[in-house]
């Protein structure tokens, strides 16, 4: 037994020895390598496709193109209140790729772990850094919990967060990344293309759970190409969003994932146009194609935030754009009637108990990275309607500015309150010439109407064998305050009925009874 007894006592002691000489030499123990399986990531399914952002976008789910160099490693802190001793305190720390989206971006300007705003101002929600930066070193060293001492005891609650994070925008002439190659090989990409970071060695506390990270990455100024934007001087909205006209030419003419339209076939003096209205406007998005809906589709959306068709003029063969504005003089439109129309087909307006009398629009808070809703009610339609109301929900999710939000909002609910006239048209090839978004002024005699400004919403050419084309039409709102109508004819019904006569007097009788007499006479 004293034999048993007295090897534990030297073994405790040379613990003790070991541990003070690494205090007192400051001597930092090995680091031990840990199998990067303890650590669970985000998986990447084959066909998943990078996020395309056009303004300031949150990435939350960042594809991790490589994770590894894990290590149980230990730091040496100075613990307060024991007159500056230090200690090693152990942690992990690892390496990654973090794939944010498809494209060359201007900038990153905020990162979150979890929803912990870490750069680059510890919980600061709305400062932003400035574009192009080319890394960053977190020191968040109490960062869930940190590092604690009590009794002379050191105990973690979380561990905190530090260490360097590169930023990668993806231009054509980006090298490779030097940690990286020294992990992976020399044969690693360069992420062309690709805007990226590289967590270079970050230190992550004492838990094997992986914290979701998130970027917030602004792309205004540069197309995904890398090449300089078009029209640069009206691409940035508030500088953080991007003209919309901007983000639909890049869609229609980008040959790698866009629709592949050549430039020579845009009207770039149309669409210069457009792009001036909504940046005096300030009209600006903030809106990511993720490829879960189609091209198609995602234009359609993009021209429902901003009341706008887009069309090519069948006469030109140019992709061009109309904005739906109130931008046009009644007295120098073209005047189409009965000598160009062959019939209305169809006349209609919407029904009073079913139009909504309040919108409810959802937007996004870009700062909280949450949605928002905001409402316009018309007064006048409710207390039509009884007091009822009747939703309508609207979602332009790629809209981050509140002003903007109610505006659209409002604009949405008068439209749906002003009851205007759903138009079919059948004409001859006089007009031929109209395209979508078009305003011209209706004259239908039979119909009672003498003005009405009518807008086109789809063109239906035909053939010229046809010798007719259609068009399906909206009374436009702007023009309605100057419609004319005639008196409606007279019917032709004659009424065969009399006035009535005044009755002076009458007699009520019922059938005899005994002792009664049955007649009651009432002036």
């Amino acid at each position: 037994m004293d034999f048993i007894f007295w090897v534990i006592v030297k073994m405790a002691l040379a613990a003790a020895i070991s541990y003070a000489v690494m205090v007192l030499t400051k001597q930092k123990p090995e680091d031990t390598y840990t199998d990067p399986d303890k650590f669970k990531n985000p998986e990447v399914r084959e066909g998943t496709k990078f996020p395309i952002i056009a303004g300031t976008c949150w990435i939350e789910n960042p594809i991790v193109g490589w994770f590894g160099d894990v290590n149980w490693t230990s730091t040496r802190v100075r613990l307060s209140g024991t007159g500056g001793r230090e200690v090693y305190i152990n942690h992990y720390k690892y390496g990654a790729l973090h794939i944010l989206t498809q494209g060359v971006s201007d900038g990153i300007l905020q990162i979150r772990v979890d929803n912990d705003i870490v750069w680059p101002t510890e919980g600061q929600i709305k400062v932003l850094n400035a574009d192009g930066a080319a890394s960053c070193y977190l020191k968040l060293y109490e960062l869930y919990g940190g590092l604690h001492e009590y009794n002379g005891q050191i105990t973690e609650q979380g561990g905190g967060l530090w260490g360097r994070v590169r930023f990668r925008y993806g231009e054509t002439t980006q090298l490779q990344n030097a940690y990286l190659v020294g992990n992976c090989g020399a044969s690693i990409s360069a992420d062309r293309g690709l805007t990226s970071t590289v967590l270079e060695k970050v230190t992550i506390g004492g838990t094997t759970q992986m914290r979701p990270w998130k970027y917030l990455v602004k792309r205004t100024n540069v197309l995904t190409t890398g090449e300089a934007q078009w029209y640069p001087s009206k691409a940035a909205i508030r500088t953080y969003e991007i003209n919309p006209i901007h983000w639909l030419r890049e869609i229609y003419t980008d040959t790698e994932w866009g629709l592949s339209t050549p430039t020579s076939s845009v009207n770039d003096t149309n669409l210069e146009a457009a792009a001036d209205v909504l940046y005096d406007e300030g009209f600006g998005i903030c809106i990511k194609w993720e490829g879960e809906q189609s091209l198609e589709a995602h234009v359609k959306d993009v021209l429902r935030y901003i009341n706008a068709v887009i069309y090519e003029d069948h006469l030109t063969g140019m992709l061009e754009m109309k904005l739906i504005r109130d931008d046009y003089v009644i007295g120098d439109l073209e005047v189409f009637d009965e000598t160009d129309i062959v019939n209305i087909e169809s006349f209609s307006r919407g029904l009073m108990h079913k139009i909504p009398d309040v919108t409810y629009l959802k937007y996004w808070d870009m700062y909280n990275n949450i949605p928002v809703l905001t409402a316009n009610h018309d007064m006048a339609l409710i207390n039509a309607q009884g007091e009822r109301l009747i939703p309508n929900e609207v979602a332009y999710t790629g809209v981050v500015n509140d002003v903007l939000a109610g505006q659209l909002a409002a604009r949405d609910q008068h439209q749906l309150g002003a009851f205007v006239a759903q138009i079919k048209l059948k004409c001859k090839r006089t007009m031929a010439h109209l395209n979508p978004g078009d305003v011209f002024n209706l004259s239908y005699e039979s119909r009672g109407i003498v003005s009405m400004v009518v807008r086109v919403l789809t063109c239906h050419y035909g053939t010229l064998a046809d010798g007719v084309v259609a068009f399906d039409c909206i009374e436009d709102i702007f023009g309605m305050k100057d419609s004319l109508y005639a008196a409606p004819p007279a019917s032709g019904w004659d009424d065969f009925v009399d006035d009535p006569e005044y009755v002076e007097l009458f007699t009520i009788a019922e059938a005899a009874m005994s002792g009664v007499d049955p007649t009651v006479t009432v002036e």
